[in-house]
């Protein structure tokens, strides 16, 4: 859905993979990527979609309610980033669409990528 709507191409990557502090057990989080075209490398802007929850932990334990991120890198224009979210709010499947400021989160760290 979201390659479509946003003319993306995400791939899957390896999983992103922590170590919890609390019992040391190692968590796997799917992670996709935008490969762009060769002819728009050099203005790259970067999309990563991260999945928050596993079945033994959150990657984001304080948004326990959001079942992945859409991470934005580059020049994104405030216009950009508004016109992302009115599009990915058109999608029926997606229940909220909402900003998050990474430097609000007790989890922040998590999501250096």
């Amino acid at each position: 859905m979201l390659d479509q709507k946003l003319n993306l191409h995400l791939h899957r990557l390896d999983d992103l993979e922590l170590t919890s502090k609390r019992d040391k057990q190692t968590l796997y989080f799917q992670l996709f990527e935008h490969q762009p075209p060769i002819e728009e490398e050099e203005n790259y802007l970067r999309y990563t979609l991260v999945g928050n929850k596993t079945s033994n932990g959150f990657l984001i334990p304080e948004q326990k309610v959001v079942d992945y991120y859409l991470k934005l890198e580059g020049e994104f224009s405030e216009k950009d980033i508004d016109s992302v979210k009115y599009t990915l709010s058109l999608i029926p499947e997606l229940q909220h669409v909402f900003e998050v400021n990474p430097e609000t989160l007790k989890s922040k760290k998590n999501l250096i990528l």
